[in-house]
């Protein structure tokens, strides 16, 4: 009887061991073509080996391809570069949508020449789906935050236009029974209706600003929206309680037009006031100063800024600030900064924070320059 090679026994045994990893091994050509997949890996997303092998990469993407995730991955694969690892939407056999955790390198010949990739993917939807889970939970807890703040806001306003109705009913009743003059009512309606046009219009910017967290909450649909929109928005929503406890102020240098979805964007800002509010409660000072604030970076699209002047945040806790139910607030939840840092992330950006104790915390959220569709366009929110 006849013995294998040794050599051939090493590689038969290395692919049966690939073919148990639970993760998706992959070989590319240079022309981004799968030429290898393990077993496990094809399977990931309902098929067979030979169903994969041969066809495209990107073949059973379902993330939209002029998304800033997939215009990454095609210059990397176009240019022979390195992807770290990226969250990709996969389509199943079976229409379902997948998460995968991918990352890949490029294999190069002894010249320096592109020979292909070697890729691993990793199915994280169970993990997407607890997170996406998380960033419902946050959001119901932030809009809570602030809807007594709210409720005064919008009520004030509507006891202003209740009142001048009221004026304006007595003033008819004064012209009907001869008490008064039509030159006198006029005179005195009129200011009285003003009031009651601009408290119309305070009630309609507030919805306005709430409907800008419900504009393409439900949808992957990516429209322009101006940054000055939704720096307007979080401000009106959060400002009512804020403004109890400091000074709000906004400057925006950079006034993009950017591709994202309205509502993260949103609740990531009106995140960031919420901990600032919550940092200043903390302290006995009377008064403190909070101030949102964005620029253009260098290599970047935009830097937003949330800052306070509160009791700063501590280098241990902030080693772990954007951990998942990390908290220290008696009352904290510890999902807020967390949900935001994954909400930016799938921006394709980031979020940091510097601080140091007694002197208040500055947090930054970077947005690549994928996102911004112009530098500069100011709006009616700016």
């Amino acid at each position: 009887m006849s013995a294998t090679p040794s050599g051939e026994i090493a590689l038969l045994d290395a692919h049966a061991i690939l073919d148990r990893v639970p993760a998706a091994i992959y070989r590319l050509s240079a022309d981004a073509r799968v030429v290898y997949i393990n077993k496990s890996g094809a399977s990931i997303a309902g098929y067979s080996q030979e169903e994969i092998i041969g066809g495209a990469y990107l073949a059973h993407v379902a993330e939209p391809l002029d998304s800033p995730v997939m215009r990454a991955v095609a210059r990397a694969l176009a240019a022979g570069e390195k992807v770290d690892w990226t969250d990709i939407k996969l389509r199943h056999k079976d229409g379902r949508l997948l998460t995968v955790r991918s990352t890949f390198a490029p294999i190069r010949g002894s010249t320096g020449e592109l020979l292909g990739f070697e890729g691993i993917s990793v199915d994280t939807t169970a993990e997407a789906e607890s997170k996406s889970r998380l960033v419902a939970m946050d959001s119901l807890m932030t809009l809570g935050l602030f809807a007594a703040g709210l409720g005064h806001e919008v009520a004030t306003p509507a006891a202003s236009v209740n009142l001048a109705l009221e004026q304006v009913r007595r003033h008819l009743e004064d012209l009907a029974s001869g008490r008064r003059n039509s030159q006198e009512v006029l005179s005195e309606a009129e200011p009285t209706l003003d009031d009651a046009l601009r408290s119309i219009r305070d009630i309609g910017n507030i919805v306005e600003h709430l409907r800008v967290l419900a504009r393409g909450a439900s949808s992957r649909a990516r429209t322009p929206v101006a940054l000055a929109d939704l720096v307007a928005a979080a401000t009106s929503l959060a400002g009512p309680q804020l403004r109890r406890r400091a000074t709000l102020e906004v400057q925006l240098q950079a006034h993009p037009l950017l591709a994202t979805e309205c509502a993260p964007l949103t609740l990531v800002l009106l995140n960031l006031l919420a901990n600032a509010q919550q940092a200043l409660t903390e302290t006995g000072q009377a008064r403190h100063h909070v101030k949102m604030a964005s620029a253009h970076a260098e290599g970047e699209g935009v830097i937003i800024t949330v800052s306070d002047d509160g009791p700063g945040i501590p280098e241990e806790v902030r080693a772990h600030i954007f951990d998942p139910f990390f908290t220290t607030k008696r009352d904290g939840t510890g999902i807020g900064l967390a949900v935001s840092s994954e909400l930016v992330r799938r921006m394709g950006g980031h979020i940091d924070v510097e601080s140091e104790v007694g002197r208040g915390a500055t947090f930054r959220v970077h947005l690549p320059k994928e996102r911004v569709l112009a530098r500069e366009w100011r709006s009616h929110g700016g």
